[in-house]
């Protein structure tokens, strides 16, 4: 059973009690029939149980007495007001405490627009690119051109070649190809000495372009002498030499240098080795190794123009 019920079934017997209490008064003030007046409060009282009669003092008068004493009775409603059950107070309500977001921005400032039109953007146009043709990193060399030999030269013409000193004198017990010569003899010429030797890989490759040169400018006064100094045993024999001569088809005087007096006179260190003397005996030019084919042809001719 709930609050609500409790409460009002005992202001319900509250209200009967008070009622038979006053029915009691006026029955003792009548003669009393208390018999009838409860009979009328039971039926007014919704037939529900009715609660413990509270025990009340009721003074009964002596037969004569002189007079009627009636206890002082309590009010019905002060019966109510004591029988109410305690007001329950609820609670206050909570407090609903606003959260405080202390990461939220203000709210934003409602800024009026303006009839003031944006600036419009101006664009400033990007400069084309010119193209600046690039010069070539290879720039081909202008051909040469040929210069005859037979054109005189001109008056006190002097070739750029430095000077690498007089051309030691040659000497050898034996000569293939001519009886011995010398540097001295060959003067108003120019000369190109060469050391060589028969089983050089290097001075076989060589060989052409030497007789090249030699059938080009012999007939205008070029010079060669090939001295032989050799590398190997096989080398050192005369008549291998004369053979390898005479295979190759060697036309200039060849001296034997097995004892390297020629090879030391010149302070030589290879195989094969040009020495290119001008008409005075002076060497002017010294080339190294095959593959100097354009190098002889440009120092002999320049030279010749002296």
């Amino acid at each position: 059973m709930d609050r609500k019920s409790t409460t009002f079934k005992r202001i319900m017997l509250l209200a009967a009690a008070a009622l038979l209490l006053s029915a009691c008064e006026a029955a003792a003030g009548n003669g009393g029939q208390p018999a009838a007046v409860a009979q009328t409060v039971a039926t007014a009282t919704y037939a529900a149980p009715a609660p413990p009669a509270t025990p009340m003092s009721v003074s009964v008068p002596p037969t004569n007495p002189p007079a009627t004493v009636v206890p002082a009775t309590p009010t019905s409603a002060s019966l109510i007001a004591q029988a109410a059950p305690p007001t329950e107070t609820a609670p206050p309500p909570d407090t609903a405490v606003p959260p405080t977001n202390t990461a939220a921005s203000p709210p934003d400032t409602f800024v009026p627009p303006t009839n003031t039109p944006r600036p419009k953007p101006t664009r400033t146009p990007r400069p084309r690119p010119t193209s600046t043709p690039v010069p070539p990193t290879h720039i081909p060399a202008p051909a040469p051109t040929a210069t005859p030999i037979q054109a005189a030269a001109p008056s006190g013409y002097h070739s750029s070649l430095g000077s690498r000193g007089p051309a030691a004198e040659l000497h050898s017990d034996t000569w293939i190809n001519s009886g011995p010569v010398s540097i001295a003899s060959l003067r108003g010429k120019v000369v190109i000495v060469e050391f060589w030797t028969f089983e050089c890989i290097n001075c076989q490759d060589a060989l052409p372009g030497l007789k090249a040169v030699y059938n080009k400018y012999h007939s205008q006064g070029l010079e060669v002498i090939g001295v032989h100094s050799p590398e190997f045993s096989t080398e050192r024999d005369i008549a291998n030499v004369k053979q390898a001569v005479s295979d190759a088809g060697i036309p200039w005087p060849v001296p034997i240098d097995n004892d390297f007096t020629n090879w030391n006179a010149y302070h030589n260190g290879y195989w094969p080795a040009f020495y290119i003397i001008d008409k005075t005996g002076t060497i002017r030019s010294v080339r190294i190794g095959e593959g100097n084919d354009a190098g002889l042809i440009s120092d002999v001719a320049d030279l010749l123009k002296e």
